[in-house]
């Protein structure tokens, strides 16, 4: 859910960048409590835990990016994938648990929920 609401609220092209850092992410965390009705966290809790999930995400990343340039002849996807898990294991010291979320975001799953805060609300409004 955070990951969504933080690509919504980041690609509105009402507002753009143009809003202040205490606006975005309330605006994220109104968007997880719109959706989420388990969402019991404020503000900073929200922030936080994205900051954790992107860093994540961009290590493991850059792990496939370097699998992908030492792929061998006959590899696949999942070859690629395995390979950068076992780079980000080796780099981080750790097993790699944001999949979804670096799926949602480099996949581009996002195009199948409202690509802004403005359709979001639109559409909330209609149904």
């Amino acid at each position: 859910m955070l990951i969504s609401a933080w690509l919504n609220v980041s690609t509105d092209p009402i507002v753009g960048t143009d809003q202040k850092g205490e606006t975005f992410w309330s605006r994220i965390h109104s968007y997880c409590v719109e959706f989420c009705t388990d969402m019991t966290k404020g503000v900073v809790a929200c922030k936080k835990r994205w900051y954790k999930i992107n860093k994540a995400v961009a290590q493991f990343a850059d792990c496939y990016d370097q699998a992908s340039r030492n792929i061998r002849s006959g590899s696949n996807a999942d070859d690629i994938k395995e390979l950068a898990y076992k780079l980000y294991s080796t780099n981080c010291g750790q097993k790699f648990t944001f999949e979804r979320h670096w799926n949602y975001a480099s996949v581009g799953a996002k195009m199948e929920k409202p690509t802004t805060y403005t359709e979001w609300r639109l559409k909330k409004n209609q149904g």
